[in-house]
């Protein structure tokens, strides 16, 4: 038995190759390629749902400029299909504000809370990335003070040692501190300084006198001495 073919039907389009692109000044040519083609709805421009100035007796080309007016305006509309390099479809996807009311009853206020929802989201996104990043730097400043205060503690104890040893001489200068004849030293030594300031002006003045008289030999003439039989 032969076995089934597994290529599309002849006429039938492989959807895996079909191509969309949004309706912009970009693509306009290809849109109103596609509308102007024998069998498309070039007589409603897709205007029949959407805001005219007046409905009544309303021609093909006013359609047409209102709709092209949309797409100048850099306003959604609508998606293209393409497959093999030919456009070959088209879909009304639009905000709803764009689109007039079905009926008088029709409650929009929810659809353009719809709307607002995909902004809102993106708004609550960034605001959850931001207060991750925060926590994320609070925490690694904790853990950054936690590891200063290891380190902190580890320096106390290093020096805890030597200033103990310290103790037993600060304790021993203490207490000659607050021995009270500390506070007659410096009458003592202003004393000392007294007495010894003459006694020392005293011997500088001597040992000058000594000096010039010293000076003074030297430069005098010895006498000649007699002959010795």
């Amino acid at each position: 038995m032969p076995g089934r073919s597994n290529a599309s039907p002849p006429g039938k389009a492989d959807g895996r190759k079909i191509r969309f692109t949004e309706v912009t000044g970009s693509t306009r040519a290809n849109f109103e390629n596609l509308f102007e083609q024998p069998g498309a709805p070039k007589y409603c421009w897709c205007m029949a749902w959407r805001h005219l100035p007046s409905r009544e007796h309303v021609r093909n080309d006013e359609k047409k400029r209102a709709m092209m007016a949309l797409v100048d305006a850099g306003a959604p509309v609508g998606i293209l299909a393409h497959l093999e390099g030919k456009t070959v479809g088209w879909c009304s996807v639009a905000p709803r504000q764009t689109y007039r009311r079905l009926s008088r009853q029709q409650d929009d206020s929810e659809t353009e809370a719809l709307a607002q929802l995909p902004r809102t989201l993106a708004d609550l996104n960034g605001t959850v990335r931001e207060l991750t990043a925060a926590t994320t730097s609070a925490r690694e400043t904790i853990e950054s003070a936690q590891r200063m205060a290891e380190r902190l503690e580890a320096l106390v104890d290093e020096l805890e040692e030597p200033v103990r040893a310290l103790r037993p001489g600060l304790e021993r200068v203490g207490r000659v501190l607050d021995d009270p004849a500390v506070d007659t030293v410096p009458d003592t030594l202003r004393r000392i300084h007294d007495d010894l300031m003459p006694l020392i002006s005293g011997l500088r003045q001597a040992q000058a006198r000594m000096g010039s008289v010293t000076g003074m030999l030297r430069r005098r003439p010895q006498p000649e001495q007699d002959d010795q039989v």
